[in-house]
């Protein structure tokens, strides 16, 4: 079913020729502009509208999310797989994971504007703390009314120096409490942001423990976590190889603060590439810019060699 791939063994220093005229972060493609363009559209739409957040997502409760689950729990992890190519029905459940992963990731943003819109009226200044959706969605179950929030533990959430912020913001917050069914609606759409998230991740499981086969070489170079997350928000295998280094290179951006004390902060804003190992372990910030386009060039030459022939 696939050719054998050629193995990348290069080093960074090896392709810094092959890519040290890569364009600026703004040399963006149509893939970017289209994943902008519906984050826009989703944020200025008008939440406070809907009672319940199943009048906006409907995915948890979809039988095709159940199914891929059911799908994934039947499927054995034995050693010999690790070793062997993946049959066509295989190589069709990781791609199938791939493009579910996406769609929930846009459920996901979807029922966070959800939850802000209804939660502001509580606590409008959570949502500048705190912008990861998950995150604040299990911050804002754990709040709930409640105005003196400093007997709520909330470090596994959120960082201490945030935590610091969020109890002290929301002892001086300018919103009010809500209504009995406010909070509940509330409080189902937390639930719905969590569930999907659980289901996220044990469908990201999957398709991790396949990345060696389904992508040798560009597992190699960013490990396996990575390579699943930019083979899933470009959409397959296939379209990622198609992408040029400088989109690789911000794919899975997201906007971030310094903890509430600054949201206006300069921070490098790179993408999934920023947790892989040959990145982080950079402290020098310009260091760690100039490796993500290295990593991302690498990348973009890699993934070529693992598509099917």
């Amino acid at each position: 079913f696939f050719r054998v791939p050629f193995l990348v063994t290069s080093t960074m220093a090896d392709v810094d020729a092959d890519v040290a005229d890569l364009d600026d972060l703004d040399d963006l493609n149509d893939l970017e502009s289209e994943i902008s363009e519906e984050d826009e559209d989703m944020q200025l739409e008008d939440m406070l509208r809907y009672n319940s957040v199943k009048e906006v997502a409907h995915l948890m409760r979809s039988e095709k999310l159940a199914a891929h689950l059911e799908r994934l729990e039947s499927v054995t992890m034995e050693e010999s797989d690790l070793v062997r190519a993946l049959t066509d029905e295989e190589y069709t459940l990781v791609v199938e994971s791939n493009s579910l992963i996406v769609e929930i990731e846009t459920e996901i943003r979807k029922v966070h504007k959800f939850i802000k819109d209804h939660y502001n009226l509580k606590f409008p200044e959570l949502e500048s703390l705190i912008l990861q959706a998950v995150d604040y969605a299990k911050v804002v179950k754990l709040l709930g009314n409640e105005m003196d929030s400093t007997n709520i533990n909330l470090e596994g959430i959120i960082p201490p120096h945030t935590v610091m912020v969020v109890n002290v913001t929301n002892s001086t917050t300018q919103g009010r409490a809500l209504e009995e069914d406010e909070l509940a609606t509330v409080d189902e759409a937390c639930d719905e942001i969590i569930e999907l998230d659980e289901a996220k991740q044990t469908i990201l499981e999957y398709v991790q423990s396949r990345m060696n086969l389904v992508a040798p070489n560009l597992s190699v170079i960013i490990g396996t976590a990575i390579a699943s997350q930019l083979i899933g928000i470009a959409g397959g295998l296939h379209k990622l190889s198609k992408l040029p280094a400088t989109v690789i290179q911000v794919l899975g951006k997201a906007k971030k603060t310094l903890g509430g004390f600054s949201a206006g902060s300069t921070v490098f804003h790179g993408g999934f590439l920023l947790s892989c190992d040959l990145v982080k372990k950079e402290a020098d910030i310009k260091i760690r810019r100039r490796a993500v386009r290295l990593v991302a060039g690498k990348g973009g030459l890699a993934a070529p060699g693992d598509g099917p022939s």
